[in-house]
C-alpha cells in the first residue's frame, strides 16, 4: 500500500498518523510503499492511544530505463523515488546504459547515472 492510501485508510479508521521514517534495511518497488507500521496491522490498541507510525523503505529496486528517452526515464525514476543525472535539454535523447543496473537496489533519492546515444 502506498503512503497516501495508508494515511487515508488509517485516518478513516480513527487513527492518527504519527512519525514517518525510512528503514535502510528495507527495499521496495517504490519509495512510497509502506513496509511496516507500529503498532503492526491487526494489533489491538487502546482507543486513547490511536497513533500509528509508518515505515517506508530506505532502498528501491532500480527500474530498467535503457532504450527510453531521458524524459521517459526521468518520470519512471521519479515515480520510484530516484533521480537521473541527465539534463532537461537532453530529454529527447535515448539512454544506452545505466548505473546502477536494472534490478539493483539503490537508496531512495539517489541518482541513476545514464549514458546517452550520440
Amino acid at each position: 500500500m502506498d503512503l497516501d492510501t495508508a494515511r487515508s485508510t488509517l485516518e478513516a479508521a480513527g487513527f492518527t498518523v504519527g512519525d514517518t521514517d525510512r528503514d535502510n534495511s528495507e527495499t521496495a518497488a517504490s519509495a512510497s510503499t509502506v513496509v511496516e507500521t507500529s503498532p503492526a496491522a491487526g494489533t489491538s490498541t487502546d482507543p486513547e492511544d490511536a497513533t500509528v507510525d509508518i515505515v517506508l523503505p530506505g532502498k528501491v529496486t532500480v527500474p530498467d530505463v535503457e532504450g527510453m528517452t531521458v524524459a521517459q526515464a526521468r518520470e519512471t525514476l521519479k515515480g520510484v523515488g530516484l533521480k537521473i543525472n541527465a539534463r532537461e535539454r537532453d530529454d529527447a535523447r535515448l539512454i544506452t546504459r545505466q548505473r546502477p543496473s536494472a534490478g539493483d537496489d539503490a537508496r531512495v533519492d539517489s541518482t541513476v547515472r545514464v549514458t546517452l546515444e550520440r
